[in-house]
């Protein structure tokens, strides 16, 4: 034997005093009212965390169903409670802030249990339903059991090293001699002393490279330009 509860809260303090504020079922209403102040669950919970216990009143217990069963009674309390909602106008929308019913309870035949939450209850899964949820959350399944040949793995492998097309060689002598004769003089290139002078990057020489020469100013005071004038 077993029993299922209908209950539901009342505003006790604020605008909204002695108007009902939720609607809810339980086999153990006084356990339920711990949870509804320990968790975020649903906007009640939420309410009660926002504004605090004691602006809602005590559990009041609405009905309640004796059953042999607890899915009897589960089924018979659920089909009453969407009808307690109307009957306490506790039913609404983040429009309603007093009303903290966002989702209609739904009816369950004896022996089925609910899936989800309470906008889920009363959608019994198909075995195909089921099948398909079950390889839909194994992910990728075009290429379940396939294995990649030694000649695909070595493709990946070589794409994903980068430029091939140097790799393994060196220059010679002579084309090291050519590049480093094509880049003297080039502004951005210079020996170690011009570097450590600031003269490749910031520095006195790399700003007057910078807002002297390449905008064609010649300033007075600047050791550079005046440098040039002789």
């Amino acid at each position: 034997m077993t029993i299922r509860f209908i209950y539901a809260y009342k505003w006790v303090r604020g605008p909204y005093t002695g108007l009902y504020a939720y609607v809810g079922s339980s086999f153990d209403p006084e356990k339920r009212d711990r949870a509804h102040s320990s968790r975020s669950d649903i906007p009640f919970d939420r309410a009660i965390k926002r504004y605090g216990r004691e602006v809602f009143g005590p559990v009041e217990i609405l009905e309640a169903f004796v059953a042999e069963t607890k899915p009897t009674a589960l089924s018979a309390s659920i089909a009453r409670e969407d009808q307690w909602m109307d009957v306490c106008n506790t039913y609404g929308t983040f429009r309603t802030p007093n009303k903290f019913n966002r989702s209609r309870a739904r009816y369950i035949d004896a022996g089925m249990s609910a899936v989800g939450g309470r906008a889920g209850r009363g959608k019994v899964l198909t075995e195909g339903h089921k099948a398909n949820l079950s390889v839909a959350k194994m992910g990728n399944q075009a290429r379940l059991g396939l294995k990649n040949s030694e000649a695909h793995n070595q493709k990946l492998r070589e794409a994903n090293l980068g430029n091939r097309h140097r790799l393994g060689q060196t220059n010679s002598e002579t084309h090291n001699d050519k590049i480093s004769e094509a880049l003297k003089g080039h502004p951005l290139f210079g020996s170690k002393e011009d570097c450590a002078r600031g003269g490749r990057r910031g520095g006195p020489k790399g700003r007057h490279t910078r807002w002297h020469v390449n905008k064609g100013f010649v300033k007075a005071g600047c050791e550079f330009c005046m440098a040039g004038l002789v």
